[in-house]
């Protein structure tokens, strides 16, 4: 999604060193950006930048859309800065435990906005954090355990409360100064180092999550290296019996390998196929799963309708609910999926107005919207009502 006017960036500027480098399909921003990163990796891993294509690539996870969303670089020896990782624009999980590089977080690590997990675990910072790390206010889990880290961390009191999602943080071994409210300084005094290639990235002192809520009726259920969170999200659905005998669900197996579930280089749930799969009640456990992507329930049968917070799937991409009985208004909290691009909501029964969709687009990345044969009235901008009074059904 380029023009000819904007003919400077990043990638253009990088087109003749990256050229041949990546796939024919790659991104070109995202190939400029990791081969910039090679040439100081030393020759790392022989299969980046040969001219397959990137997603293939050890130590990276791409989204369904093939743009980079995950860098596993555990303990990559870097022969300069790594500041062109900034250029990764959907970059949501970076892994730099016991990395080495110079110059610190670059300073304009605040481009990536996307992003959500951040492990530097015994990197060599030795410096301030960037002012500019106040911008990433989707980042959830935060490790920089004993970086040399000095000075001021007010950049991170933002990122909790209204501002930003910073659930977890650990900053042990560093001679900091501030708070991160309800974060920084901890309660207990400890804080369990994230070992970003774990599954949970947890510690004890955020025991109120949901997964420990609900520990009692996972236990067992999904296999120990599983994320915990994801695993109570999905075992505590109400699927009808049959489901319950015959699928291969919650019976102490990794849960990426449950039929429907897809997960991600770090094991989480990013998609969910439950094609006319009968729940015996509401679906509203499916808002847990943080990282979901991709959800089709399609034909699906469920109580109580779209979950009034589904605004919580903030990562959603794609939502197929063709022909399911919905029977009632959509829920306002669908005007948070601002990353929402193909809905699918064909003869539902939805009723009222659709204003809560008129947001995604504009100000959020809808595409496709499907919602013939269904009684609502409003508009969302160049999407509904269909100019030539079809749409197609999106499938997911």
């Amino acid at each position: 999604m380029r023009s000819a006017m904007f003919a400077a960036t990043f990638a253009t500027a990088f087109a003749s060193d990256a050229a041949g480098l990546c796939g024919a399909g790659d991104n070109l921003d995202d190939c400029a950006a990791l081969c910039s990163l090679s040439m100081e990796l030393g020759g790392r891993s022989p299969l980046w930048c040969k001219g397959t294509s990137l997603c293939a690539w050890s130590g990276v996870t791409c989204n369904g859309w093939g743009r980079v969303m995950g860098l596993d670089l555990e303990k990559v020896k870097f022969k300069g800065s790594i500041e062109k990782i900034t250029h990764l624009t959907e970059l949501q999980h970076l892994n730099l435990y016991k990395a080495t590089f110079e110059g610190g977080i670059p300073e304009n690590i605040g481009q990536l906005t996307s992003l959500k997990h951040l492990n530097l675990y015994k990197t060599d910072l030795n410096g301030p954090l960037p002012q500019s790390m106040s911008n990433l206010t989707d980042l959830r889990y935060l490790n920089m355990y004993k970086c040399g880290v000095t000075g001021s961390i007010e950049s991170l009191a933002v990122l909790t409360g209204w501002g930003g999602s910073l659930m977890e943080a650990n900053l042990m071994g560093n001679d900091v100064s501030g708070t991160i409210p309800g974060i920084w300084p901890p309660c207990s005094g400890t804080v369990d180092a994230i070992s970003g290639s774990g599954a949970a990235m947890r510690s004890a002192m955020f025991a109120a999550t949901f997964a420990t809520a609900f520990a009692d009726d996972v236990a067992g259920a999904c296999s120990t290296s599983d994320n915990l969170d994801d695993c109570a999200a999905l075992c505590s659905l109400p699927f009808d019996d049959s489901f319950q005998q015959e699928s291969d669900w919650c019976k102490g197996t990794s849960l990426c390998a449950w039929s429907g579930v897809t997960c991600n280089g770090r094991g989480r749930v990013i998609g969910l196929d439950l094609e006319k799969v009968e729940f015996k009640g509401s679906i509203d456990k499916i808002t847990h799963l943080t990282e979901l992507q991709y959800l089709n329930l399609y034909k699906a049968t469920f109580e109580g309708g779209i979950p009034e917070n589904i605004g919580q799937l903030t990562s959603l991409k794609h939502l197929n609910l063709y022909k399911t009985d919905l029977n009632g208004p959509l829920p306002q909290s669908m005007s948070n999926l601002t990353d929402l691009r193909y809905l699918n909501i064909y003869k539902c029964g939805v009723t009222g107005s659709i204003e809560s969709l008129a947001v995604l687009t504009g100000g959020g990345s809808l595409m496709e919207a499907n919602l013939m044969g269904n009684d609502v009235s409003g508009t969302i901008p160049g999407i509904w009502p269909p100019c030539s009074g079809t749409v197609n059904a999106i499938s997911v």
